[in-house]
């Protein structure tokens, strides 16, 4: 070992430290990481195991002559166990290297499976070892790492398991054997911690998938759309298992609105108020363009001030002379108001049927020129403008006007008094 004899925890180098961590850790008692760093976690570790053993806290700083009774009460766990289970309570009838004693099998099979093989040659060649049975080992891998005995139906990460309990691995040697595997490198940690609490903890984990999936239903349908029971759980599952955020599940249902079409829902509210928003910027934005921008918005990648950003943006490089005004807040809409209700008021209709992006009204919007300076179109020029119109000639306020001129002219001819 590399502990030697007569130290104290002050003394330790790092190389020695880690190798108490990983007896602290191996016999139950958490320091923390493993890190070959003497912090507090270790100290406290150290100290829960004096006091667990009987002994006076005295010998906190003592190492050496305490480090055998840590060897003996070492149990190999998974560190998963100790992280999120708690500090192991390990009894211990293990020596050695801290493996547990396997069963001896007599049986002779296939080579490796059952059979005598030699330990070192090297040392002696009249030694040997009985290796149990795959059963046995197996079993004692549910034992000896009962966070992963649910991974003994993966053949890649069962042959690790079992060469860690036969061979009587300790917790880095094993961790970093699992590093190795295709499994640890394509499964995530959100994947490998559902994974394990399906198999430990079924009708936990069903409750909380089914309790995902409604969730999941309730906001497809307040977005406008519809899924199946089935494609909700299998949406659901993805949640759980590979961790989503709230954002990646809303970038999902975003794909499927667009593939599946929308009904009533904020989807389609907030499509119309785009709409609604475009006209007031004098901006066409048609029903395609308006959806998306609000499905974006569902998604959580654009928001409602990001879409008014892109419209002021478009009216100031349209509308250049009232820059000022929009940057201040205002519409075009409200800016062209005034003008467009003068001149429906002098054709007498309905100010919402000019259409101020129609051709037959853009000189309302086109800048005038005077001096040197841009404006608009000011109220008395837009109603000169439209008693020049055709449709003007049909008005009351027309026919009213052309009757009190034929009577002033027959006043003037002296035919009426």
């Amino acid at each position: 070992m590399a502990l030697s004899e007569g130290l104290t925890l002050d003394q330790l180098d790092s190389q020695q430290v880690s190798e108490l961590q990983n007896l602290l850790l191996r016999a139950g008692y958490n320091p923390g990481p493993v890190d070959g760093v003497l912090g507090n976690g270790t100290r406290s570790a150290y100290l829960r195991f004096l006091q667990k053993n009987g002994y006076d806290a005295s010998s906190a700083n003592v190492v050496t002559s305490l480090v055998s009774q840590l060897w003996s009460n070492a149990v190999p766990e998974l560190w998963e166990g100790v992280r999120y289970g708690g500090e192991a309570n390990a009894t211990s009838t293990t020596g050695g290297a801290g493996a547990p004693q396997l069963p001896a099998v007599t049986t002779a099979g296939t080579p490796g499976v059952g059979t005598t093989a030699p330990v070192n040659q090297a040392t002696t060649a009249a030694t040997s070892v009985v290796l149990p049975s795959d059963a046995a080992t197996e079993e004692q891998v549910r034992k000896q790492y009962p966070h992963l005995a649910y991974l003994l139906d993966n053949p890649e990460v069962k042959s690790v398991l079992l060469r860690a309990t036969q061979g009587g691995w300790d917790l880095t040697t094993l961790q970093g054997e699992l590093w190795k595997t295709n499994w640890w490198q394509t499964t995530s940690s959100a994947m490998r911690l559902w994974d394990q609490k399906w198999s430990q903890d079924n009708a936990t984990a069903m409750m909380e998938w089914d309790q995902r999936t409604v969730s999941v239903s309730n906001l497809t349908s307040q977005l406008g759309f519809t899924l199946s029971n089935d494609d909700a759980k299998w949406i659901a599952g993805k949640v759980i298992r590979e961790g989503w955020s709230d954002e990646q599940l809303r970038r999902y249902l975003g794909q499927m609105a667009r593939q599946n079409g929308i009904g009533a829902g904020q989807i389609t509210d907030q499509a119309a108020s785009f709409k609604a928003l475009a006209r007031s910027y004098l901006s066409t934005m048609s029903d395609q363009q308006a959806q998306e921008f609000a499905i974006r918005v569902a998604e959580g990648s654009l928001s409602r001030e990001g879409v008014e950003s892109l419209l002021r943006n478009e009216a100031k490089s349209r509308f250049t002379w009232l820059a000022p005004q929009i940057d201040a807040g205002m519409t075009p809409g409200d800016l062209f108001g005034a003008t467009r209700n003068a001149v429906a008021q002098e054709l007498e209709i309905d100010p919402n049927q000019i259409d101020l992006n129609d051709s037959n009204w853009s000189i309302l919007t086109s800048p005038v020129v005077d001096g040197s300076t841009t404006r608009s179109m000011n109220f008395y020029e837009a109603q000169r403008w439209a008693r020049q119109r055709p449709e003007w000639r049909l008005t009351d306020r027309a026919n009213r006007q052309a009757s009190e001129l034929g009577l002033n002219l027959l006043k003037t001819m002296g035919v009426l008094a």
